[in-house]
């Protein structure tokens, strides 16, 4: 077992042979940023069925694994009930009919619905669809559902109009924050598509918020998040258009969050990823424990019989100095879902 651990630390203190070379970030600037009210004095939007989003992830071209010949010797088949954790709660979250504060019925209108969320100390935030509640710990609705554009009440631009869905919810055990974000599509700009970026100013996910708007060029779909100590890091799959038609490569971020935490006005680094890879997801941190001082966040996806792990080294002093480091570790046959 240790020899396997130094192989892998082996594997990950460089670059694989054979990578292309690391590519040059962009630095994207928020569209426009600020501070809101409270979010319990915000204006709850209106749901709007023109805005159902009825389509999964569009599809990345990558090398797809044959099914393995047989079974995997390491595949774990049971599990033992008696060594899980007991759950403390257990209450329903957003679904058909869920009526939380204001009374009315929930529908669920995407397909797929794509839900997700978030616990900390007090609350837990869930987004199905493009609506969000905050409970508190003992199951209790404390806000909405409402849907997710009503953190953007006043913003201005197409976070305030659009919910198009694909919302993140995360809770950032190291700053006690929350961070909510969901992408909106506009029309007529030659940058239509935006990412909306929201980061609670306190630990109470009902006060006020930091609001990012980062637009694009491009349509950057299917955006996956994590809280790391030096950033908050996003991939997308990105395209042409909403068609998914014209695959432009895997765009991986790097939020600045020590900005973010202030409500400053906050750049990104994006690096777009060119190989032959399955979608990407970055790690996201759970606990109150951080990684080493300058761990950098990793990403991971899939080609062929490997893993495919991007370590990002983010410097925010200068953008020159910041690269992604690409590592392929052979694993054993699998076949994706």
């Amino acid at each position: 077992m240790r020899g396997a651990v130094w192989l892998l630390l082996i594997l990950l203190s460089g670059a694989a042979a054979g990578m292309p070379a690391p590519a040059v970030p962009q630095v994207l600037r928020a569209e426009r940023s600020d501070v809101s009210a409270p979010l319990t004095l915000l204006t709850a939007a209106a749901r709007d069925e023109d805005e159902r989003e009825e389509e999964g992830p569009r599809r990345v071209p990558h090398e797809v694994q044959a099914a393995p010949p047989a079974r995997d010797p390491v595949l774990q088949a049971s599990v033992a009930p008696l060594l899980l954790p007991r759950t403390a709660t257990s209450f329903d979250g957003i679904g058909a009919g869920f009526a939380g504060v204001n009374g009315r019925g929930f529908e669920v209108w995407g397909v797929p619905p794509d839900p997700q969320g978030d616990v900390g100390p007090a609350h837990y935030v869930q987004i199905v669809n493009a609506s969000f509640v905050v409970f508190g710990k003992d199951g209790r609705a404390l806000l909405g559902p409402v849907p997710t554009r009503t953190l953007f009440a006043g913003f201005g631009g197409d976070c305030e109009t659009r919910d198009d869905g694909d919302g993140i919810a995360l809770y950032d055990p190291l700053a006690d924050r929350w961070l909510i974000a969901q992408f909106a599509i506009g029309r007529g700009s030659d940058r239509p598509y935006h990412e909306c970026v929201a980061v609670s100013r306190t630990a109470d996910p009902t006060g006020q918020w930091a609001r990012y708007d980062y637009a694009y060029a491009d349509f950057h779909d299917y955006p996956k998040f994590g809280v790391w100590p030096d950033g908050y890091y996003v991939t997308y799959n990105t395209f042409a258009t909403p068609s998914g038609a014209s695959f432009n490569g895997i765009a991986y971020c790097a939020l600045d969050r020590v900005k973010m935490l202030a409500a400053a006005p906050a750049a990104q680094q994006c690096i777009v990823i060119h190989d032959n890879v399955s979608g990407i997801t970055p790690a996201d941190l759970d606990g109150s424990v951080p990684p080493p001082a300058g761990e950098p966040n990793t990403a991971v996806g899939f080609t062929g019989g490997a893993l495919m792990l991007y370590r990002f080294r983010a410097d925010w002093s200068g953008s020159f100095n910041s690269f992604i480091e690409p590592v392929s570790l052979p694993v054993a046959p699998f076949a994706e879902a």
